[in-house]
């Protein structure tokens, strides 16, 4: 087990490393911390009955939308990263950005959690088509290896030296009270535990939380947590004018 976890943390740290020498974590960790005091600032739980997971909803879209505008070098953004060899796609929907070999998904970790997500929680059966493909992967380029429960006892062999693992997932957290925000980079497996390595990409220590925003936490399941359902939606009723009366 440990050939294969040590082969995941050195794979997730160089990963990380060309994050931080291309500028793309600067650039990543500035996004997601505007798209997330923004939303904050328009958070209406009492006024438009918003919760946890109108508030993920609403930052994952804004995030994933204005990455790859910055990226594309859309004019609707003044910012736009210009990575060499920086790519961004939706393969099934899902956004992806590559670089330097990389294959990058995004996801934000479950509101409960505020900036210190349980790792060892989240699952990725029935979660996510995608992540779960990506933890297949994983697993794959690892030998078939899979994270055992605790206490469990590896049931054979690996030789990961020769693995070579391109899929990550960079998971964002952000503070209902401050605004402050964190990202990780990491490597998404099967197995017990859902990750085989997560390092650090940054943390924000500023501290006060920018104006506007209302240090409330939202109740019930975050966005991530809770299965998409079909809206209900109903018309507002036409005011009568005149010529239309009865």
């Amino acid at each position: 087990m440990l050939e294969a976890i040590n082969h995941a943390v050195e794979a997730a740290q160089a990963a990380a490393d060309r994050w931080n020498s291309t500028g793309l974590t600067r650039h990543m960790a500035s996004l997601v911390r505007e798209v997330w005091t923004t939303n904050l600032e328009r958070f209406e739980p009492d006024e438009l009955g918003d919760n946890a997971r109108t508030l993920g909803f609403q930052c994952s879209e804004n995030l994933c939308a204005r990455t790859e505008r910055r990226i594309r070098g859309d004019a609707h953004e003044a910012v736009h990263w210009n990575i060499s060899g920086l790519t961004v796609s939706r393969p099934n929907g899902a956004m992806r950005i590559c670089v330097g070999g990389d294959r990058v998904f995004l996801m934000k970790a479950p509101m409960e959690a505020s900036r210190q997500p349980r790792w060892d929680a989240m699952s990725w059966d029935g979660e996510s088509a995608t992540r779960q493909a990506l933890a297949e992967r994983n697993s794959l380029a690892l030998g078939g290896f899979s994270t055992p429960a605790e206490g469990q006892e590896e049931l054979f062999g690996l030789g990961a030296e020769d693995a070579y693992i391109d899929g990550y997932l960079m998971v964002w957290a952000g503070e209902i009270s401050s605004g402050l925000t964190a990202g990780w980079l990491t490597i998404p497996i099967l197995g017990e535990l859902p990750f085989a390595a997560v390092t650090p990409l940054w943390w924000d220590e500023s501290e006060g939380a920018p104006a506007g925003i209302r240090p409330r936490r939202p109740d019930g399941p975050s966005f991530e947590q809770v299965a998409s359902t079909t809206p209900k939606l109903r018309l507002k009723p036409r005011h009568a004018m005149r010529g239309d009366e009865a």
